[in-house]
């Protein structure tokens, strides 16, 4: 069957023969033409169809259904973690997690964490998402200084924790079972694994279609809008300015689920962000800059946001959209998502 390319589809058009020159279609026109006369089925389906099959299929990597034993016993869940392998032959209820973004997933799919980290050093935040839905939940710390005695009191079922805890990791078996995630693991992923753990597989699914549909949806009513404009993710820190490129999963989003115009600042995706003076932002020439803001955790604005919203102000083409940075880059599941999902839509659309 042939299939569509992107980089061939701008070659389609429609000939003006009055004034015998091409007059192109809209580049998300023809992508959606494309889509539907080689393919068969619309362009919503194939991106719900498509990513959903992306992501089963790299569930099925870590996940496994296996026999417990020879002797007849009942079957349980075998999953493939950053240390090595861990079988389940029950539903899990009490679970504490050292990374918000697993809390995240255990809301989404009804459940509070028997324990939970949140986000800073020096004291310990929840974004308010999160924090409105929490009941019932032990703190254990923060996500760079877990409370490691706060666990072994609460012990839970099961820990859940990442990379970022690898030098905890033999303290923590000691409490309780333990799996470790890559942090930057897709939240599909996860959110898949964590359903098949707790028992609620379809809930599960039901969260991934419903998300697959809203962004193709949003997608193609942001297209026209947004044409002949490129829409930036921005975060300052202490002296630069870090630009985020589709391979940053919170650019991801931006870039890949939703489909905005990225710069061609960023383009290329062979690091998830690119480090620039302030001076240099008019390079990447966007009309939409999404500054995601660190003042929550500070406690105020930094000097390098200030000049950046003061450098932008200037441009009266510019719209800059402050965006809170615990919940855009710590709350990685599907509440989280969903969150910044609706702060786009309203930015884009409604210019809230």
């Amino acid at each position: 069957m042939s299939k569509l390319r992107m980089e061939n589809a701008a070659s389609y058009g429609r000939f003006d023969w009055g004034n015998r020159r091409p007059n192109r279609l809209p580049r998300h026109v023809l992508f959606q033409q494309g889509i539907q006369k080689y393919y068969g089925i619309s362009p919503l389906r194939y991106r719900i169809d498509r990513v959903s099959k992306m992501n089963d299929d790299y569930t099925k990597n870590l996940l496994r259904n296996r026999t417990a034993s020879s002797d007849g016993s009942a079957q349980g869940l075998v999953v493939c973690h950053m240390r090595g392998e861990y079988r389940a032959k029950k539903s899990l209820q009490r679970i504490a997690v050292l990374d918000v973004q697993y809390a995240d997933h255990l809301l989404a799919l009804g459940l509070s964490p028997a324990g939970s980290v949140g986000s800073g050093s020096a004291s310990i935040q929840f974004p308010p998402l999160i924090r409105d839905r929490l009941q019932g939940t032990e703190l254990l710390g923060t996500y760079e200084y877990p409370d490691l005695a706060a666990v072994e009191r609460l012990a839970p079922d099961l820990i859940i924790c990442t990379e970022v805890h690898d030098r905890h990791f033999e303290r923590l078996s000691g409490i309780d079972p333990v799996l470790m995630f890559k942090r930057n693991d897709s939240w599909q992923t996860i959110l898949g694994l964590f359903g098949e753990l707790t028992g609620k597989r379809a809930e599960a699914k039901i969260i991934l279609a419903d998300y697959y549909r809203r962004t193709a949806l949003l997608s193609e009513e942001l297209a026209p809008v947004l044409a002949g404009q490129r829409v930036a993710l921005i975060r300052p820190l202490d002296s630069l300015v870090r630009v985020h490129s589709a391979a940053h999963r919170t650019g991801a989003v931006l870039y890949q689920d939703l489909g905005l115009p990225i710069p061609l600042f960023v383009a290329d995706t062979s690091d998830t962000a690119y480090h620039i003076s302030v001076d240099r932002l008019p390079a990447v020439q966007a009309s939409h800059y999404f500054l995601l803001s660190n003042r929550t955790m500070q406690g105020g604005i930094l000097a390098t946001e200030q000049q950046v919203l003061d450098m932008l102000d200037t441009h009266a083409r510019q719209h800059i959209h402050c965006v809170d940075a615990v919940t855009w880059i710590g709350c990685y599941g599907p509440i989280g998502i969903n969150g910044i999902v609706d702060q786009i839509e309203q930015a884009l659309l409604t210019g809230l």
